[in-house]
């Protein structure tokens, strides 16, 4: 299993102050393929994101953890996904302090992009090619929004 991520923990040297007031929360969704539903809520940044996936007996499972305060933005997106036809190719967008845009890509399109890049922002592109390799997302959110996002790509699925 292969684990990337973009964006950078509050708790590294290079932002400086560790002794803030936010509080980081992290989230892990391995193995979690099966997805329905993205829900996006964003502005200068994004805000928060959740997911929906189908279980194993069919149903949507229950959304997955809301983020901490501070998270709503001034916009608001759904992302319904034509399972189980449709899967996940890649995931791009921007980040600085925190991940400032997302533009997500399956076999079928692009949806996207959610937030506002910035002039000094850098770019991040996870791209998994044309076979279903995603295999979960996993990030953080602080008070301020989603702050790391990233995938887990599984090349056991990759063919010949």
């Amino acid at each position: 299993m292969i684990k990337l991520e973009a964006g950078t923990r509050r708790s590294s040297s290079i932002w400086g102050d560790t002794e803030t007031s936010d509080q980081e929360f992290d989230w892990d969704h391995k193995g979690r393929t099966e997805i329905s539903h993205i829900y996006i809520s964003h502005d200068l940044c994004i805000r928060f994101i959740q997911f929906q996936y189908v279980e194993e007996n069919g149903f949507l499972s229950k959304l997955s953890p809301m983020p901490l305060k501070n998270s709503y933005g001034q916009s608001f997106n759904v992302v319904k996904l034509a399972y189980p036809d449709e899967f996940l190719k890649g995931i791009s967008g921007w980040w600085n302090e925190n991940v400032t845009s997302l533009t997500f890509t399956t076999n079928r399109g692009t949806y996207g992009p959610f937030g506002r890049k910035k002039e000094r922002d850098d770019e991040f592109n996870f791209q998994t090619g044309d076979e279903p390799l995603f295999s979960g997302f996993h990030g953080s959110n602080d008070d301020h929004g989603l702050r790391t996002i990233g995938i887990y790509v599984n090349p056991e699925h990759a063919s010949l």
